[in-house]
C-alpha cells in the first residue's frame, strides 16, 4: 500500500499545533510508515503541493493567506482544519473586540508588511472535511481520527460536556466555587485537565451540541463577574461558528 501524502500549512497562531504535530510523529511513529510528509514548515519543507491529507492551523488573517487557504483546497484531497484557530477561529475571534486605535497602540510603527482582513476561521475560508478541535489538539485525539481515516471509518466527535468529565473524575465544580468556568458549554474529550488543576475550562475545544446553558446561565447569575471577562470567553468559545 502506497503512502499517502501528507502536508501541513501553518497560518496565523502561536504555533502550538505544531509542538503537538512533533509530539505526534514522535510518540506514533507507524504514522510515518502510512504517511510521506511532503509539505511542512517545520521540518523544512515549504510550498503548496499536491496531498492526500492537508493538516492547517491558524487563522486567516490577510488575503494572502485566503488565497492560500483555497490553493491548499485545490490541492488537496482532505483538508483537516488543525486545532481551534482553524476550526473555530477562538482567540483570534478577540481582534473583533479590539478598535483600530487600540491596534495602533499595540503595533506603534511596526505596521504589519500586509494589511489584516476579517479575521476567519479555514472551516469559514474553504470547505473542510474534518477538524481535530483543542488549544492545542491532544496528540493522541489526532492520532486516533488520522488512523480513523485512513481505516475508512466516520469520525465521531464528542457529544457531552466537559462537566461529563469532570463528574467521572471527581472534580469538584469550578462554577460552584464561584470561578467563570465554560465547562458546561464545552464539548468534552481534553479529561477535563484544566478543571483537574482548579483551572477553569476556557473552552479551547468549541461548543457542545448538547451546551446546558441553563445551568451555566444560573451560575453566572450566582456569582460576580465582569461583563466584559464574560463577554470576551464566549467570543472565543463561539468563534465564528455563530455567523
Amino acid at each position: 500500500m502506497r503512502k499517502l501524502k501528507l502536508a501541513h500549512y501553518i497560518f496565523t497562531g502561536c504555533e502550538g499545533c505544531s509542538s503537538t504535530l512533533i509530539d505526534l510523529l514522535v510518540n506514533h511513529p507507524d504514522l510515518l510508515d502510512r504517511f510521506e510528509i511532503v509539505s511542512s514548515r517545520i521540518i523544512g519543507y515549504t510550498g503548496i503541493v499536491e496531498s492526500d491529507i492537508a493538516l492547517v492551523e491558524g487563522s486567516i488573517m490577510t488575503k494572502h493567506e485566503l488565497e492560500k487557504a483555497k490553493k491548499i483546497r485545490e490541492n488537496s484531497k482532505l483538508v483537516i482544519a488543525y486545532g481551534s484557530c482553524s476550526y473555530i477561529l477562538f482567540v483570534n475571534n478577540l481582534k473583533k473586540l479590539v478598535k483600530d486605535t487600540e491596534l495602533k497602540q499595540i503595533y506603534k510603527d511596526n505596521i504589519p508588511a500586509e494589511p489584516h482582513i476579517e479575521p476567519k476561521s479555514l472551516t469559514k475560508a474553504i470547505k473542510v472535511d474534518y477538524f481535530i478541535p483543542g488549544c492545542p489538539p491532544d496528540p493522541d485525539e489526532a492520532y486516533k481520527i488520522l488512523t480513523n481515516i485512513l481505516l475508512g471509518k466516520k469520525i465521531r466527535y464528542p457529544d457531552k460536556l466537559v462537566c461529563y468529565e469532570c463528574r467521572q473524575k471527581n472534580i469538584p465544580c469550578l462554577l460552584e466555587e464561584g470561578k467563570l468556568c465554560l465547562g458546561p458549554l464545552t464539548m468534552m474529550g481534553c479529561g477535563a485537565q484544566c478543571p483537574l488543576y482548579s483551572s477553569p475550562c476556557w473552552g479551547c475545544r468549541g461548543p457542545a451540541t448538547e451546551a446546558d446553558t441553563d445551568i451555566f446561565e444560573k451560575a453566572i447569575k450566582e456569582i460576580e463577574i465582569d461583563p466584559d471577562i464574560l463577554r470576551r470567553k464566549l467570543h472565543m468559545l463561539l468563534g465564528d461558528l455563530r455567523e
